[in-house]
């Protein structure tokens, strides 16, 4: 009996340090999103630690992350303990690293993925069509998915002005299918020469987990995934929390691109 007793509490201590192991340590940093204070103690990428304060001057405007990913803006004047800012949260370390890489610019090519191009190459349009929430930019990116908004209809937006000198058709089009490779039953997507926007074909079902294969006339084949996600998820404070759980990253990226230009 004593001997069942003694490797109860054994085990019961290997479970208590092992726990203690896996657990995730409080963080109280803040990253710096975005700012227009003009002072080097609030640039972009700037990490502020538990013993510093965020001063922000009278009409300036600062945006930051805290550990759990959820974002803030703080209007001047402001003058906060960071302590009190992180309130003992756990950092979540994927985002956090990816988000610093973004903001130094390290991983834009690596976050529009192989087969398309550097988000940073992409321009104002690829930003602007990845954050309507109801595009899908083509080429698409091959790395992670894309999020767009449940039950809204979709469209494309064609990054490459027309088709290549030489090429047999002369109005952008593109054929579609679900899954890694055009079907026969594929459906075309048809650009007028003007517009930079396309609809989603009723023929494909729009799906979350959804992944589709395209192939354009203008530029390189494209895989990608969807996953739906609510209005509510893109205008609050966790935007970059859900994209993180979605493994949306180049619009993680597109977000920090566009926040940076805006505090």
């Amino acid at each position: 009996m004593i001997q069942q007793v003694l490797s109860g509490l054994k085990l019961a201590v290997l479970l208590a340090v092992l726990s203690g192991l896996n657990a995730a340590p409080a963080s109280s940093q803040i990253l710096i999103l975005s700012s227009d204070a003009g002072i080097d103690a609030l640039k972009p990428n700037t990490e502020l630690g538990e013993k510093d304060r965020l001063k922000v001057p009278a009409g300036k405007t600062v945006r930051i992350m805290l550990p759990s990913g959820a974002t803030s803006v703080i209007q001047g004047p402001a003058d906060r303990p960071v302590r009190e800012l992180t309130g003992g949260q756990v950092r979540l370390e994927s985002l956090w690293q990816r988000v610093k890489g973004y903001l130094a610019g390290r991983d834009s090519a690596k976050a529009a993925g192989s087969r398309g191009l550097p988000l940073a190459e992409r321009g104002p349009l690829a930003v602007s069509a990845l954050l309507s929430w109801t595009v899908v930019p083509i080429p698409a990116n091959s790395n992670g998915a894309i999020c767009v908004l449940n039950g809204t209809p979709l469209s494309f937006a064609r990054l490459s002005v027309a088709p290549p000198a030489g090429a047999a058709e002369k109005e952008p089009s593109m054929k579609l299918a679900l899954g890694e490779k055009l079907a026969e039953d594929a459906a075309v997507v048809t650009w007028k020469s003007t517009d930079e926007k396309a609809p989603w074909p009723q023929k494909i079902r729009v799906f979350d987990g959804g992944r589709y294969y395209a192939v354009p006339n203008f530029t390189v084949p494209s895989k990608f995934d969807l996953k739906m996600i609510e209005r509510a998820s893109v205008e609050g404070s966790q935007i970059l929390v859900v994209l993180n759980e979605n493994k949306c990253y180049e619009q993680i990226n597109a977000w920090v691109n566009s926040a940076g230009r805006r505090p």
